[in-house]
């Protein structure tokens, strides 16, 4: 009986798999392998979970911006930046929830007004 190591997967499959993760997956399986990471930032994953993002899927200047900044040279800078985008958005979270558990009487929607705001850089 042979084991099959799951990095002789094609890389199809793996992205298949890769896309199903949360964020918190996504990062750890960052954290175990330059093989995973270079598949993750070949497939833009981070990208693509920021454009899962509640009001993000619609902002075609924002991503064109990003993606001809002249500031992003290579690849990995603009995988870094939705990254970046990514751990921000899950940490306002985690404070949001922490917030609403200090003071349960306050309204759930003032957590969100504060996720719209911050996921909307620039007015519409």
């Amino acid at each position: 009986m042979s084991l099959m190591d799951i990095q002789n997967f094609p890389v199809e499959i793996l992205v298949k798999i890769l896309k199903k993760l949360s964020y918190q997956s996504l990062r750890n399986v960052e954290k175990v392998s330059t093989y995973f990471r270079s598949i993750m930032l070949e497939n833009n994953l981070y990208r693509q979970l920021y454009l899962q993002l509640p009001g993000h899927s619609h902002k075609p200047y924002f991503l064109d911006w990003v993606e001809n900044c002249p500031h992003f040279h290579t690849k990995m800078m603009v995988f870094t930046f939705y990254k970046k985008r990514m751990h921000q958005y899950h940490s306002l979270i985690t404070v949001i929830k922490a917030k609403e558990q200090k003071s349960p009487g306050k309204r759930k929607s003032e957590g969100m007004d504060i996720i719209y705001h911050y996921s909307h850089p620039y007015p519409t």
